[in-house]
């Protein structure tokens, strides 16, 4: 989904990004996760940046972190802080159509595999992804 929405707006993208290592207002430092291990990538921004699910590994603030969000100001920004204008949001808006929004199919139940013994089972388990053509 990601790929599909940079290419609509004519952005970079980077997909499987397990961790952004740095952000300022030219680039994006990111960890990418491949199949043979992790790739470090920039990407200019804006940019869209596809994550997994690993990303959301909450890290715990300390008492001091804590004591001092309370004190920290909100910094609220308007359009023009930006560098947008209203007419800008509102044609990407327009741009944008949702066609069809469904939720994900339910999982199919597992298969239990008994036997008396863990040899038992195990044959059993090779016979039943042999008859599935699993392997």
């Amino acid at each position: 989904m990601g790929a599909l929405v940079a290419a609509r707006l004519d952005w970079p993208a980077v997909i499987s990004v397990k961790k952004i290592d740095a952000l300022d207002e030219k680039e994006a430092t990111v960890r990418r996760m491949m199949e043979d291990g992790v790739d470090l990538v920039k990407t200019p921004i804006p940019a869209v940046i596809g994550t997994v699910k690993e990303i959301n590994e909450p890290r715990l603030p300390s008492l001091k972190g804590k004591m001092a969000a309370k004190k920290a100001a909100l910094r609220i920004l308007k359009e023009a802080d930006l560098g947008l204008q209203a007419a800008d949001a509102e044609a990407a808006v327009k741009a944008v159509s949702l066609t069809k929004l469904s939720p994900l199919p339910p999982r199919p139940a597992g298969v239990r595999v008994d036997g008396a013994s863990a040899q038992d089972k195990a044959k059993k388990l090779v016979e039943l992804l042999a008859e599935r053509r699993i392997i």
